[in-house]
């Protein structure tokens, strides 16, 4: 058929995964894809899984994904893994996702009022680096208007013994 470009769809119910093993051998080699359908009973629920067994010629994933039967056909999920590693399907994941967002928004919520926190301690801490400026600045002119009045009170007193020297006619040394 495929040397014609025929398609071929073959269907096989089997009710245990056992007996499948038993009918692969027979089939496995007339066959070029081999898609495997099957329900998952977790929780009370039965959700649908499928997997390719095999794809001759071409690469394809082994892992199984849900699949939904919806009003515009057929849905294939992308894999959703829990936490410990195991696929999750159904209200399962459903159950799983929304925690998974509830911790995402709560851990948003967190950053933004943490970031809030910071930003707020940095205003106070430039307006505590303002003030401490302003104050070295005020200290830095009271530090230079002492000098200046100490060298002019030195220089004052020079004059002055200067001064007194001459009035005195002391001798000049």
């Amino acid at each position: 058929m495929k040397l014609k470009n025929i398609t071929a769809v073959c269907t096989s119910l089997v009710e245990h995964e056992s007996t499948e093993g038993m009918s692969a051998q027979g089939i496995s080699s007339l066959m070029d894809t081999w898609i495997n359908l099957r329900f998952f009973e977790n929780n009370s629920e039965r959700n649908r899984g499928i997997s390719v067994i095999k794809s001759r010629g071409m690469e394809h994933s082994n892992q199984i994904r849900e699949y939904l039967i919806t009003d515009h056909g057929i849905d294939i999920q992308d894999v959703y893994l829990g936490p410990s590693g195991g696929l999750l399907m159904g209200s399962s994941r459903a159950a799983r996702e929304a925690k998974e967002k509830a911790e995402a928004v709560a851990q948003s919520k967190n950053v933004v009022r943490r970031k809030r926190e910071l930003e707020s301690k940095l205003k106070s801490l430039d307006a505590k680096i303002a003030t401490l400026s302003s104050e070295f600045e005020t200290e830095q002119e009271e530090l230079n208007k002492l000098s200046s009045e100490d060298a002019l009170r030195i220089e004052a007193l020079a004059k002055e013994r200067s001064e007194m020297a001459r009035i005195r006619k002391a001798d000049a040394s």
